[in-house]
């Protein structure tokens, strides 16, 4: 009897003690894999804490959703303060409760802690809280068996000890054979024939049932390592969809992993680099720099994060640098407890060239306020010149020859006053002036000049159709647009070649309009044509992007980014074709201008100009003392009564005493400007007319008064008869 009971004892003991170190085996498994997961997610958002970028933490934190045992991981700062949380919406654990403890087995639940370090000092916490309620309730299961697996084992013992001993000493004795079996070979699969439907043979069902859970166990354990393989998998997927590089490094610095941003970075493939020292990533005048990184980590001894946002030169595959943010982080590996170094690298060229664009547009706007307010004084003074000299022009006594002198003071200052315009037009401070335009005129008017610029190398060839249709557009963006595409073409054909310039008419049907992507309909076709080295399709597809440029430091890349401009503001299209070697062809479509060819802009100097003059009384207000006396006289030798003032206030005091029909103000004055002066004046003197003059715009809100006023702007410097006839309308309109 007593032998049959130390038997059961013994065979129930072993079992147990199975059981346990296979529940320790999973419970350890369990408890290492989440605290590599907390080590490894903590890494990732040491900078989003050090940064407060709780964005990037919750992207950081994101990968651990498809775990479907995580319940909530939480981010903590130094001082043990709540950050930021994955569900936000659940409970938030203290951290000062379980700070002093790595990790707490609770009901159906594991909470991991790992600190997070910044150069040896503690930087925060990342909490992770997992469900443990499966292996809690496996755990609950196996030990009820075992405890009613031993009480049946007693049972059956007592109630057989006597009449049946011999009965029950058989499968007894066959039961110890199969429990050292198991014992000694790990066998769970043999089984114990059950021989009787007694208490006995109850006894065997059990001790075969009991081989059939720890088969079942070892399943269990099987898929736990399993999905422990399946976890540092989706780790591995993660960390090779990241868009910046990541680079595992040994305690010497010898590449460990590489992830795919970093070798579509680089271009080695991580077969390539891993084993090799991350210095060859680098390029050389960057070397010492990271030696002298690795040299200060490898002395300190911190963990955290050790390095963050340090601009380096990357060195591909084929040797060209680039320039990377480069971040150092290091963790110990829980496994070995060797101090590994995570290298994080983001490629930032297209950062610098946008960095460059935005210099350059600085540039650009600090050029264009100088030139605007250069050309604004460069205006007043020509108006002056201008006018004058068609004051003395109106003197018929005048000797021929003074008159052909004054006629080309006239003429030298419409053309510098076309430059100011052009400047005024390129800084965006004044509006195109777009007219009837035969694009012919403006190529032949042009041609000196364009082969001056092409050089004797090159042959300049025109194919002009006699009969071609007008457009409307600015012909001063049109010459523009010539030049640039000359001068590219020149550079185009440094050894010599051919420059073709055609024009035709052109009707689209609805088919071949769809082709180009044009409305159907009649259109002018300026084709320009080099025989120059042509280019590939990635520049072609980029030479209207501003500042891009083939000239290297020889270029603004702002030339053909203005050339698409003016095409677009002309309602026209522009196609590209070319091939290197093959030379490269423009083609402009500018819509056909129906109505008749009568350019407003165009003043007849035959026009009557007695039919504007008038007796209303007016008041000038100009800060340029000689547009202010030019003014006096012009409009007084027609009849007009004047009275001139040098600024805004002075205007209004004048107006308090006296009458007036118009105002006629200059828009840019010191203290009040024109736009001001006018509100003013309509708010009080509603019936009394305003004209505004200018030679230079500014940003200025839009109300509908001020549109109207810009409307109807009087352009410095202005000719006789516009400021007349301009006068007389305004009078006219009643």
């Amino acid at each position: 009897m007593i032998n049959i009971l130390m038997v059961v004892f013994i065979a129930v003991i072993g079992f147990y003690h199975n059981f346990m170190n296979e529940h320790e085996f999973i419970k350890s498994k369990l408890l290492e894999e989440k605290i590599l997961t907390a080590k490894i997610v903590g890494s990732y958002a040491a900078s989003d804490i050090g940064f407060d970028n709780k964005k990037s933490a919750i992207v950081s934190l994101s990968y651990l959703e498809s775990d479907e045992s995580t319940i909530n991981v939480h981010l903590y700062d130094e001082d043990g303060n709540y950050f930021i949380s994955l569900y936000e919406n659940k409970e938030i654990p203290d951290v000062g409760v379980v700070s002093a403890e790595k990790s707490i087995f609770k009901k159906n639940e594991l909470q991991v802690i790992e600190p997070i370090k910044v150069g040896g000092e503690l930087f925060g916490y990342i909490l992770l809280q997992s469900s443990t309620r499966s292996y809690a309730d496996d755990y609950k299961r196996n030990i009820n068996q075992i405890i009613s697996m031993f009480l049946v084992l007693v049972l059956i013992v007592i109630a057989i000890a006597g009449p049946l001993a011999s009965i029950v000493t058989s499968p007894i004795s066959e039961l110890v054979k199969a429990t050292k079996k198991v014992t000694r070979d790990n066998d769970y699969i043999t089984r114990v024939e059950v021989k009787n439907k007694d208490e006995v043979g109850e006894l065997v069902n059990a001790f075969n049932e009991m081989l059939l859970q720890i088969k079942i166990r070892d399943g269990e354990r099987d898929q736990s390592d399993q999905l422990l393989r399946d976890s540092e998998e989706f780790l591995s997927l993660t960390l090779n969809n990241m868009i910046i590089g990541v680079i595992t490094v040994s305690y010497d610095w010898k590449v460990k992993s590489y992830n795919r941003s970093a070798q579509k970075m680089f271009g080695y493939k991580e077969s390539e680099v891993v084993g090799s020292l991350v210095l060859s990533l680098f390029a050389d005048g960057q070397k010492i720099r990271l030696q002298k990184e690795i040299d200060f980590h490898h002395d300190s001894g911190h963990l955290g994060v050790l390095s963050g946002g340090l601009e380096m030169k990357g060195l591909k595959k084929d040797q060209t640098e680039f320039p990377v943010y480069m971040s150092v982080t290091s963790m110990r590996d829980p496994k070995t407890e060797e101090t590994i170094f995570i290298v994080s690298i983001e490629d930032i060229t297209n950062k610098k060239i946008q960095d460059e664009q935005l210099r350059r547009t600085q540039r650009m706007d600090a050029l264009g306020n100088l030139t605007g307010g250069v050309a604004h004084d460069y205006n007043n003074m020509l108006g002056v010149i201008l006018g004058y000299a068609e004051l003395l022009s109106m003197n018929t006594g005048l000797p021929d020859k003074v008159k052909s002198y004054i006629k080309e003071i006239a003429h030298a200052a419409n053309r510098a006053s076309k430059l100011t315009k052009k400047l005024l037009a390129f800084t965006k401070r004044t509006s195109a002036e777009s007219l009837a335009v035969n694009v012919n005129e403006v190529l032949i008017n042009n041609k000196s000049m364009i082969e001056k610029t092409l050089t004797l190398k090159i042959k300049l060839e025109y194919f002009l159709d006699d009969n071609l249709w007008h457009v409307w557009l600015d012909a001063g963006d049109l010459e523009d647009a010539v030049v640039n595409l000359s001068i590219n073409a020149m550079h185009a054909m440094e050894q010599g070649g051919s420059l073709t310039f055609t024009s035709q008419n052109l009707s689209l049907s609805e088919i071949e309009s769809r082709a180009l992507q044009l409305p159907a309909g009649e259109y002018v076709l300026l084709k320009v044509a080099d025989t120059g080295q042509g280019m590939n399709e990635a520049t072609r597809i980029r030479i209207f992007e501003p500042f891009f440029s083939t000239k290297a430091d020889k270029g603004t890349g702002l030339g053909l980014s203005q050339v698409y401009g003016f095409v677009k503001r002309s309602n026209g299209e522009i196609k590209v074709y070319s091939e290197p070697g093959k030379g490269t062809h423009f083609d402009f479509y500018f819509p056909r201008y129906h109505a008749e060819h009568n350019n407003s802009g165009a003043i007849l100097e035959e026009e009557n100009i007695e039919q504007y003059s008038g007796t209303e009384t007016i008041l000038v207000v100009d800060d340029e003392p000689g547009l202010r006396k030019l003014a006096d006289e012009l409009l007084s030798y027609y009849g007009y009564s004047v009275t001139c003032v040098d600024c805004a206030e002075s205007a209004l005091e004048i107006l308090t005493e006296e009458r007036f029909d118009m105002l006629l103000s200059d828009v840019i004055m010191t203290g009040m400007d024109g736009y001001e002066l006018a509100d003013k004046v309509r708010e009080k003197y509603p019936l009394m007319k305003v004209q505004l003059a200018s030679g230079f715009s500014y940003n200025k809100s839009h109300t509908d008064s001020v549109d109207d006023l810009q409307n109807t702007m009087l352009q410095k410097p202005y000719r006789k008869i516009e400021l007349l006839r301009r006068v007389r309308t305004l009078f006219d309109e009643g």
